[in-house]
């Protein structure tokens, strides 16, 4: 295809700089255990938006996309590990067990002080873990007032973040790039904010809850750059922008798949530093671009919005 093709040259000029090792292979057996895990603990009409998801991963792993891979694996792995607990709903009779559970479980592990070798798997990390802590919080509420399965499914999906973290730190990955000198977003960050809430205001009734995802994102992007943990804070923000995108402009699916594939094909990124969130939504263009319903929306909302807002911040 088209993009394969040219992207090489992108996915080259980083990938060069990478470890020997060989990380998809890794990446590509945690996939499989999770399809064979979320294929025994998930209910049947819970399964269909995940198993694309690691369909997607699997594939991407494959041709070597790695942190697309690991971007659509998260989802999985958190599921299976909600789901596999609240499978065990029987042994938690009440909530007085379920409050003897949450505490004997604890809250997850507090952030390691070491780092991964590459920007977007730290990114990834860290927005994981960034969400932890809440989540395991608010399992003790759900609980009560959502049924002890809930609690129990959020409760494990809190320890699976952190578990998630682990296993993207744990992967053979380096470069020799140097990486980009990152800061609080917080400026950007508000004056995205207010732009986000004056479309919700103006939004139908029926498309509001599908600003769920974007008011996410911009929450986990604000704890984490209070934080200062700005690699974590940056990609949820570009996450937030990308979903946004998607909502505030849909007349973008109208474009061309040959133009807009044509546009991801030429784009090259900068060799002067660690790239590797920005590869990230290249990506996940080439994805959406390359799938069998494939529009050219989400690759448009990577070049006209997500790229030209992470520019802005490691630039400036």
């Amino acid at each position: 295809m088209m993009w394969r093709s040219a992207a090489a040259i992108v996915t080259f000029a980083l990938a060069a700089q990478l470890s020997s090792s060989r990380p998809a292979e890794r990446i590509g057996a945690e996939i499989t255990r999770v399809v064979t895990g979320t294929a025994e603990v998930l209910p049947a009409d819970s399964r269909g938006a995940i198993a694309s998801r690691l369909e997607r991963a699997k594939s991407a792993a494959a041709a070597g996309d790695i942190y697309l891979a690991l971007y659509d694996l998260q989802v999985g792995f958190e599921a299976e590990a909600g789901y596999r607990l609240a499978a065990g709903r029987k042994e938690v009779p009440d909530y007085a067990a379920f409050t003897r559970k949450w505490t004997e479980t604890g809250p997850p592990a507090d952030p390691p002080t070491t780092k991964a070798g590459v920007l977007f798997v730290e990114a990834l990390a860290q927005s994981a873990e960034g969400r932890a802590p809440a989540t395991y919080k608010a399992s003790l509420p759900y609980a009560q007032d959502a049924g002890l399965a809930a609690g129990l499914y959020y409760l494990g999906e809190s320890h699976a973040m952190v578990r998630f973290a682990s296993f993207c730190r744990g992967l053979p990955l380096t470069t020799t790039l140097r990486a980009p000198a990152l800061r609080s977003i917080e400026p950007e960050l508000s004056a995205y904010e207010k732009q986000v809430v004056a479309a919700y205001d103006r939004a139908p009734a029926g498309q509001r809850p599908q600003y769920a995802g974007v008011s996410v994102a911009i929450k986990i992007a604000r704890t984490l750059d209070e934080q200062k943990r700005h690699e974590g804070a940056l990609l949820q923000y570009l996450v937030s922008r990308f979903r946004f995108a998607l909502l505030s402009t849909p007349e973008r699916q109208a474009a061309s798949l040959d133009e807009i594939s044509a546009r991801v094909g030429s784009m090259k990124l900068p060799a002067d530093a660690d790239h590797s969130v920005a590869e990230f939504f290249l990506q996940l263009a080439a994805a959406t671009l390359d799938a069998r319903d494939g529009t050219p929306g989400s690759a448009i909302a990577v070049l006209d919005d997500v790229l030209p807002a992470y520019f802005v911040v490691v630039n400036k």
